[in-house]
């Protein structure tokens, strides 16, 4: 959500990172914003397996892409910029706008089953379809935040997270949504869960990022810290999990963590780039994930978590920034990332979309 919370500290670290950057190495900075969805792997069987390319796919639009969920093994879809929503049913290869009665700016994207769907947006917007997308009607929420983070722990029982501490819970597959309370009243920029009691959310303000924890799905606690502005989390188990976000601001090192006790304590996982930052996980397998990062860049680990490797390697064009929003994966190893090329003078009017899918 590109409120003027996340404008302004955009600014700063585009000022800090250029800094640097040019100091050490002469290099165009790059910054973008932090706009996350985390997705869904589905526990789906008989998939096909993808050859592990990767190919960017044309999109009918030039909006901004925020978020992307698939809702079965074939079908997946997009969210962003000025109403704007998309759909695949070809696992991300050609895309069709999809009508959904509203132009607000839409942040989060998540199915429940291949027939119960939410989509998120601007002002407390919650829109959800229970006929696989033919048709989509307004939830009423008691929030008017910027929503967009979302999660389905199961059919019934699911999260929705935003600007200022927003949290709100559902019991009947979004069909109605409750206002959790949270010890944290800034921005929420992700939320994953591993059963409907046992959730991680990550946190962002001006000065740094949090890890909030629920283990009964309404009381949370703050564990960890220390952390630059974070926009992305996952965990694998109870135990082992990485959460990501933006650059440290005096070294421009890359801010991608790992816990294998919970949240309690987290130690830098091993990457292959610096600077751009982390902007969404996708887990297929146990130890295979991948994350989505600024400069169109894509990471794969295969160990867990504990060492990413760059597998869509950055792309910078003179005047514009290339940004991944938001990543997703299918336990078959097919995945889809969505973002937006934006100018390089800092505008957020967007130029294009982006779509990168491995197949």
């Amino acid at each position: 959500m590109l409120t003027n919370g996340h404008v302004w500290r955009v600014g700063m670290l585009a000022l800090a990172l250029g800094m640097l950057l040019l100091s050490l190495a002469g290099a165009e900075a790059q910054t973008g914003s932090r706009r996350v969805f985390l997705p869904l792997a589905s526990k789906g069987t008989g998939e096909p397996p993808v050859s592990g390319q990767w190919e960017v796919v044309s999109a009918p639009s030039t909006a901004a892409l925020f978020a992307v969920a698939w809702s079965d093994e074939s079908t997946v879809w997009t969210v962003g910029s000025g109403g704007t929503v998309l759909r695949s049913r070809d696992r991300g290869a050609s895309w069709q706008p999809v009508s959904v009665g509203t132009g607000v700016d839409l942040y989060g994207v998540r199915f429940a089953s291949a027939q119960v769907g939410v989509i998120a947006g601007t002002g407390g917007t919650v829109l959800r379809t229970a006929d696989g997308g033919a048709t989509w009607s307004r939830v009423a929420v008691a929030s008017g935040a910027n929503l967009g983070f979302l999660w389905f722990a199961s059919e019934q029982v699911g999260y929705l997270a935003g600007d200022g501490g927003a949290l709100l819970r559902t019991v009947d597959g979004g069909a109605s949504w409750q206002r959790v309370t949270i010890p944290f009243d800034r921005d929420i920029t992700g939320i994953h869960c591993l059963d409907p009691q046992t959730c991680w959310a990550a946190g962002s303000s001006d000065t740094g990022g949090v890890v909030l924890r629920t283990t009964d799905g309404t009381g949370w606690q703050q564990v960890g810290g220390g952390f630059t502005p974070l926009g992305a989390v996952w965990f694998l188990d109870r135990q082992v999990g990485v959460v990501g976000g933006d650059p440290t601001f005096t070294t421009g090192e890359s801010n991608l963590w790992r816990t294998s006790d919970g949240g309690q304590s987290w130690s830098r996982a091993r990457t292959d780039i610096f600077g751009p930052a982390i902007t969404g996980f996708a887990f297929s397998t146990g130890s295979t994930g991948w994350a989505s990062a600024e400069e169109r860049i894509v990471l794969q680990t295969d160990d867990g978590g504990q060492s990413w490797r760059t597998v869509l390697p950055q792309l910078k064009v003179p005047g514009q920034n290339r940004w991944l929003h938001a990543i997703a994966a299918r336990p078959n190893g097919a995945v889809v990332a969505v973002g937006a090329v934006y100018p390089a003078n800092g505008s957020f009017a967007p130029l294009a979309a982006i779509i990168v899918r491995r197949r």
